[in-house]
C-alpha cells in the first residue's frame, strides 16, 4: 500500500505530474492530492498546485483524520462530493487559507483496483465553471487512473 513517508522526492513529483494533468483536464488551476498517512492515520498532502507561495507551508502540515471535512468525508465514505456553494454547505469548514469569495470544489475518492480508498484528490474551480455528471465521471476516472498508473511506477523500497 501507498505509504506518504515512501519514495519521498520520486513519490512527490510523479504525484504532482498526475495532478498536473488532471487540473489541465478540469480547467482549474488549483487542487491538491491527499494520502492517507497510516502511520498518522490522517490524510497528507503529497502534492499541491496553484496556492499562494505564503501558505504552501502551511498546507504541507494539514493532517485530516477520516470524516473530517471535504476531503475526510470522502476518504471515509469512498464517494465524490461536489460542492457548488460554500456559505450553505453543511461538510465545508473555513480555514485561514486566502480564498475567492465564490468557489466550487470537487473532490475525489483515489481507489486501488480491489477497491480500498487511498486518498482524496481536490480541485478548485472558479464559479463560472459548472460541471455535468458526465464530466465529474470522467474527472474522477482520469484522476485515478493516473495516481495509479504513477503509483505502480514507484521504486521499490527495501524492507
Amino acid at each position: 500500500m501507498f505509504e506518504v513517508s515512501s519514495g519521498g522526492e520520486f513519490v512527490r513529483m510523479t504525484m504532482e505530474s498526475a495532478l498536473d494533468t488532471v487540473l489541465l483536464q478540469a480547467q482549474a488551476r488549483i487542487g491538491s492530492l491527499m494520502m492517507m498517512d497510516p502511520q498518522a492515520h490522517a490524510l497528507r498532502i503529497v502534492a499541491a498546485r496553484g496556492f499562494p507561495t505564503e501558505i504552501i507551508e502551511q498546507i504541507k502540515k494539514l493532517a485530516l483524520a477520516p470524516g473530517q471535512g471535504i476531503a475526510g468525508h470522502v476518504y471515509q465514505t469512498g464517494k465524490p462530493y461536489y460542492l457548488r456553494d460554500a456559505q450553505s454547505d453543511p461538510l465545508f469548514v473555513p480555514q485561514t487559507l486566502p480564498q475567492r469569495q465564490h468557489f466550487q470544489f470537487l473532490s475525489l475518492p483515489v481507489e486501488s483496483v480491489t477497491g480500498t480508498i487511498l486518498g482524496v484528490l481536490n480541485i478548485h474551480f472558479p464559479t463560472e465553471k459548472l460541471l455535468n455528471a458526465t464530466e465529474l465521471e470522467d474527472l474522477r476516472k482520469l484522476a485515478n487512473d493516473l495516481i495509479l498508473s504513477e503509483m505502480d511506477q514507484q521504486p521499490t523500497l527495501p524492507s
